[in-house]
C-alpha cells in the first residue's frame, strides 16, 4: 500500500484526538484526588509490579529520571509513596505504595473502569483486537 501524505496526516490528527480524550477522561476521574495523569501512571504500575527503583520506574514507564524525581516526590509528600533503601550496603532506593496509596490507587482504578467500559462498548472484541494489533505493528 501506498501511504501518503494525506494518510499520514489523517493518522496522526486521530491519534493526537484519541489520546487528548483519554487524557480529558483521565483528568476528570483524578482531578478530586489533586492527581494529575503522570502521577496515575507511577502509582498503578507500582500497584500492579510493586516496589521499584527509581530507574526502574522510570524505564517501565519511558520516562527521564529527572520527571520520575519529581513526580514521586509529589507523592510521597501526598503519603501515597513510600521511599527506603533496599539494604545498608546499596545506594539504590525502592518506592512503594502506602496502604493509602494503594487504597486511593484502586479506588481510582475503579472509576477508570467504569469509563473503560463505556469505551469499550464503541467497538467489538475482534474490532479492539485487529486496532492493538496493528498499532503494536506501526509502534514497532
Amino acid at each position: 500500500m501506498d501511504f501518503n501524505e494525506f494518510d499520514r496526516d489523517s493518522l496522526t490528527v486521530c491519534l493526537n484526538k484519541l489520546k487528548k480524550n483519554m487524557y480529558k477522561s483521565m483528568a476528570e476521574i483524578l482531578k478530586p484526588y489533586d492527581l494529575k495523569n503522570a502521577h496515575f501512571m507511577y502509582l498503578s504500575l507500582l500497584l500492579r509490579e510493586g516496589d521499584l527503583t527509581l530507574m526502574e520506574l522510570s524505564k517501565a514507564l519511558h520516562f527521564d529520571r529527572s520527571n520520575t524525581s519529581r513526580v514521586i516526590k509529589d507523592l510521597i509528600q501526598s503519603g501515597y509513596i513510600f521511599c527506603g533503601r533496599q539494604d545498608d550496603t546499596k545506594r539504590k532506593y525502592k518506592v512503594g505504595l502506602t496502604d493509602e496509596g494503594k487504597r486511593l490507587t484502586q479506588e481510582i482504578m475503579q472509576k477508570m473502569e467504569v469509563e473503560k467500559q463505556a469505551n469499550s462498548a464503541k467497538l467489538s472484541k475482534q474490532e479492539w483486537n485487529t486496532l492493538i494489533s496493528l498499532l503494536d505493528k506501526l509502534a514497532e
